[in-house]
């Protein structure tokens, strides 16, 4: 694929994958705390840049939009199955380090959100 003359264009990478995380709360703060904004913001890791944007429609079918410059069990245990989908429009190589660093990423802000339910998170 060429834009022009002797300039090759990458075609877009997309894919999705999951990631499930086993965590020590009841479901019902495990949705608190991914749903409400202030919430979100203390793990997920909002941009705070100046023109950041965050947008969180929390609801099946919903979406989330995070852009800056700078499962249930018994009760007291969620099992959460984060699924990601992506497309890549530039991409490094064939865009296999580029989606090591986003699933990374994930686990990453999982981490966090395990912190922010607190000890037994």
């Amino acid at each position: 694929m060429t834009d022009s003359p002797g300039t090759a264009v990458q075609a877009a990478l997309s894919g999705s994958f999951s990631v499930e995380r086993d965590l020590a709360a009841a479901p019902d703060r495990v949705f608190a705390c991914s749903a409400e904004p202030a919430a979100r913001r203390r793990w997920f890791g909002v941009p705070g840049a100046p023109d950041a944007v965050h947008q969180l429609d929390f609801r099946p079918g919903g979406g989330e939009v995070s852009r800056g410059h700078s499962a249930a069990a018994d009760g007291t245990r969620t099992r959460l199955r984060h699924s990601e989908h992506y497309v890549y429009l530039a991409y490094s190589g064939d865009g296999a380090q580029d989606v090591a660093h986003l699933k990374g990423g994930t686990r990453l802000q999982l981490n966090g959100l395990a912190a922010a339910l607190g000890p037994a998170g």
